[in-house]
């Protein structure tokens, strides 16, 4: 097996048909390693210098790609903890290339750490495997995520008759609010109404109201039918928004929002309702609902996964720094939300 280190967008470029036919091969593969996510992310979100793709290939044949970038030499997956699943897209030969593409960071004298690796993934047991006599290495539990697997399910029908009673009720409730579903068309007037719910919302919440970031996204990828918004109207008035994603016969709920003002008519509610059952018409085998294993999620019959870190640092001083860390921060963080001022500054700048 061969590697190519590629750093510049020009190569980047030209890989983009190899790349695709392999996400095509792919059944595990998630948003987060498509070519147009990964080119887009990096070009609208990272450093121009810090392209660190690696190729695995034999002669002609393309066996996966690393899609990676490199931050104060550590290299990390593209999008990093702004992104849900990270893993690499592999043909086969899961153990020679994984092993290949560690061995490449490391002769370039960095460490890495790969984010968001979810446990139901066998690409996370091989990197342990691989590791496992490294001194320098870790592996941190992360985030917890979930999923309603549709394919389980013949109809739509059934598979609300397997919600909760109490939960059917409330649904039907909703349906009777007077609200509208829509899928929209993207558009610089969609971007407006976007922003104004998605500032509401972080309002409330204390976080950054900033949107900007969200638009070359949505631009790129909705021009190929990866990204798509609906929207929930009450009469005239867009209270509330999901943002989705589509890859391998799979929808992933990426970005939510909704005005505070209107919460009583659950708009989220209807949205992910409608969303499913689209879904559903559309023959999709999976809703996953990535990060987050918050009540509303799984009030769905959504599954459980957790997701992994996985870190090999440059020496024991780096090590050592990491590991107290990752000891005493859920300590600090338990500290700050057991105060609500200091819970409001977190939320504001974390």
């Amino acid at each position: 097996m061969e590697y190519k280190i590629i750093r510049s967008e020009e190569e980047f470029s030209k890989e983009k048909e190899n790349w695709d036919e392999l996400i095509k091969m792919s059944n595990d593969s998630t948003p987060f390693q498509t070519w147009d996510w990964c080119f887009t992310w990096w070009r609208n979100r990272e450093e121009e210098d810090s392209l660190f793709i690696i190729k695995a290939f034999e002669a002609k044949t393309v066996f996966g790609y690393a899609p990676l970038v490199v931050k104060n030499k550590m290299v990390e997956f593209i999008g990093g903890k702004d992104m849900d699943y990270g893993r690499f897209l592999i043909k086969d030969n899961y153990m020679e290339i994984i092993q290949g593409f560690i061995d490449e960071i490391k002769k370039a004298g960095y460490g890495f750490a790969f984010q968001e690796m979810a446990a139901a993934n066998t690409q996370l047991h091989f990197i342990e495997k691989i590791l496992e006599h490294d001194k320098n290495y870790l592996v941190r539990q992360t985030t917890r995520t979930s999923r309603v697997v549709l394919e389980n399910y013949e109809t739509f029908e059934e598979y609300l008759d397997s919600l909760s009673g109490r939960f059917r009720k409330s649904l039907r409730r909703i349906g009777k609010k007077g609200l509208r579903f829509e899928k929209e068309t993207i558009s610089p007037q969609l971007y407006t109404v976007l922003e104004e719910i998605f500032s509401d919302r972080q309002e409330t919440r204390g976080g950054s109201r900033d949107f900007s970031w969200v638009i070359p996204i949505i631009n790129e990828l909705g021009k190929i039918g990866q990204i798509e918004v609906y929207i929930a109207y009450l009469d005239a008035i867009p209270i509330a928004f999901h943002i989705v994603f589509n890859n391998s016969n799979k929808r992933f709920v990426w970005l939510i929002a909704h005005k505070k003002e209107f919460e009583k008519y659950s708009p989220g509610r209807f949205l992910r309702y409608n969303i499913i059952k689209t879904s559903f018409d559309e023959g999709m085998a999976c809703l996953d609902n990535m990060r987050g294993d918050y009540e509303y999620k799984m009030e769905w019959n959504a599954i459980l996964d957790t997701n992994y870190t996985v870190y090999v640092f440059l020496d024991k001083k780096h090590y050592l720094k990491a590991k107290m860390w990752f000891w005493i921060r859920p300590k600090i963080k338990k500290i700050v939300y057991s105060n609500e001022w200091l819970k409001k500054v977190y939320k504001k700048h974390a």
